[in-house]
């Protein structure tokens, strides 16, 4: 598998963290529209999860699903990104368990983040999650990596800050979307939300807790089926690839 791949070490303010993860669980009034706005969250994201795989054309996003332990899809409408924007956005996880994939559950950006740019105009794409710790962290503290972690981006052609002090549980992939695999990716420090109310009604369990939906019930909720079918299918072709190469992505 060709290796256009370079590393970006990411140094995240772990005071921003600390200060947001106080807020990082966020239950609206229930309404009649939080299962419509759910729905309509996870349609956006099976096209985007689609749309990224029809692109896929050696595979390397396979791979990369086969291994991920979460993925965090990152919709946009046209060239507005709805995750890393100015004031608001939504996004969704999902987990892979023993079970095959479970969720999704629903998060929100609600303050202007700070991170690295390369080359990008649009932000949307996918955030896939090597290590489940990592993937439970983000669930609770509201950020996406833990102190120093790395993220690798496909076909990117600089290297910013590159030291041997990353985490190695730390590796999040990016991937973006409708322009293919592009370079870079742009991080938030902090001031991402559970939407538990939207957890709550699109899954039906009280309270919305992620991991309740994710790790302990393991859930698949109606109207996910399409988006976990795709998912499962991209990991089975990606694993079926990576035995067949008998190599793996590189961790490092």
């Amino acid at each position: 598998m060709p290796n256009r791949m370079r590393h970006f070490t990411l140094a995240l303010a772990l005071v921003a963290l600390l200060s947001l993860a106080a807020g990082c669980g966020v239950k609206s009034p229930g309404s009649g529209s939080d299962r419509g706005t759910a729905q309509a969250l996870v349609d956006e994201s099976t096209r985007l999860l689609q749309e990224s795989l029809d692109k896929d054309e050696e595979g390397r996003l396979r791979s990369l699903i086969a291994r991920a332990k979460g993925i965090l899809l990152i919709p946009a409408v046209g060239d507005v990104s709805f995750f890393f924007s100015l004031g608001s956005g939504n996004a969704l996880v999902t987990a892979r368990t023993d079970e095959g994939w479970t969720g999704p559950v629903f998060m929100s950006k609600t303050t202007v983040g700070w991170g690295l740019q390369a080359g990008v105009s649009k932000q949307s794409g996918l955030l896939l999650v090597m290590d489940e710790e990592d993937l439970r962290y983000i669930l609770k503290k509201g950020g996406v990596l833990r102190g120093q972690a790395r993220v690798v981006a496909l076909s990117v052609d600089q290297e910013y800050n590159e030291t041997p002090e990353f985490q190695e549980s730390g590796d999040v992939y990016f991937v973006g979307a409708r322009t293919g695999l592009y370079a870079g990716v742009a991080l938030s420090g902090g001031g991402f939300s559970n939407r538990l109310g939207l957890n709550e009604a699109f899954t039906g369990v009280e309270g919305g807790s992620p991991e309740t939906i994710l790790f302990d019930r393991k859930l698949k909720p109606h109207g996910a089926e399409r988006l976990l079918d795709i998912l499962a299918e991209a990991e089975a072709s990606g694993a079926a690839q990576n035995k067949k190469d008998g190599t793996e992505v590189p961790s490092n």
